[in-house]
Formats: C-alpha cells, sequence, structure tokens
C-alpha cells in the first residue's frame, strides 16, 4: 500500500505523520532506486522521518474514515478495560496495545487507565508514572486521529471520547 503525499498516515512507534513526499533517497549525492517515505511526525513539526515504502518494521496505516470514526464512537461504552494478572507486567502491556496502531487498542487503555486512576483516587492515591505514560501517548494517538478524520481539534474529541467510555474526568 502506497500512501500519497499530503495523506495523513498512522506509524505504530510516532503516532500520526503527514506524508510531506514519496521519493528515491538521495545518499551521498547518488539517488537510490528505493522509494522512501518523508513523514512529519504532527506532534514534532520540525522533525522528519525517512522510511521506506517497503518498510515492514514499521506499521503503517490510513487514518480511519469519518465513518470508521463514528462506529468506534458507538461502541465505545462496550469497550472492555484490559486485564493485568502480573502488576510486573503492566508496563509490557501497555506497550503491546499502543504498538498495535489500533485505535480500539488506544480507547482501551485509555478507559484502562482512567479506570485505574478513579480506583486510586478512592484510594488517596496516584497512578503511576507508566500509567501517566501510556495515557498521554494513547490520547495523543486517538484524539489526533479522530480529530483528522473529524476536522476537529484534539480536544474536542477527546472530551467526546470520554463522555462515549462514561468517564468523567476529575
Amino acid at each position: 500500500m502506497i500512501f500519497e503525499k499530503g495523506e495523513y498516515i498512522v506509524c505504530n512507534n510516532v503516532g500520526i505523520c503527514l506524508v510531506e513526499d514519496v521519493t528515491p533517497k538521495d545518499m551521498d549525492g547518488v539517488m537510490q532506486e528505493k522509494l522512501y517515505y518523508i513523514l512529519q511526525p504532527l506532534d514534532s513539526v520540525d522533525s522528519r522521518i525517512y522510511s521506506a515504502v517497503d518498510n515492514e518494521k514499521m506499521a503503517m496505516r490510513r487514518v480511519i474514515s469519518n465513518e470508521e470514526v463514528e462506529n468506534l464512537l458507538d461502541e465505545m461504552k462496550e469497550i472492555e478495560i484490559l486485564s493485568v494478572d502480573n502488576e510486573k507486567r503492566r508496563e509490557e502491556i501497555y506497550k503491546e496495545t499502543l504498538h498495535k496502531c489500533e485505535c480500539i487498542g488506544w480507547a482501551q487503555l485509555i478507559k484502562t487507565i482512567y479506570c485505574r486512576k478513579k480506583e486510586k483516587a478512592s484510594q488517596g492515591k496516584k497512578i503511576t508514572t507508566t500509567d501517566s505514560k501510556y495515557l498521554k501517548k494513547a490520547e495523543d494517538y486517538l484524539y489526533h486521529e479522530l480529530a483528522i478524520s473529524l476536522n476537529l481539534e484534539p480536544i474536542d474529541i477527546k472530551e467526546r471520547v470520554l463522555g462515549e467510555i462514561g468517564i468523567e474526568e476529575a
């Protein structure tokens, strides 16, 4: 699947990126036959990522459509929280879920961590640094992707997603 210049895509370790160009890469003045994406991460406008079009190590996909966004939002209340039997595996499970590069997984992470946040608050505690780190990443990825699809701001999406999930932010 080749992405077009100007298209927004999702990359598993980066989040949302704009495809600035699809071109052979200039290596020491010699143009390579292989095509590369020049990607601009949405959250780092001064950065550029060069990735071979046929790079299988970096999962890339198109941003979901408006219809897919609406279907996802309709399903939010039904999303199950992640089951973590062993606290030592929590970060590994979060990382795996985040890197699958799926909106449903990001929503699952958000719901899981907000539920933990509520539980910890009732005990007078805060969530862990690991929870905070993965909550921020999942929210950034999900809200930006949905915002692009619906032509809205991420903050507007956050309110809607949390409402659909059934979470009141403190």
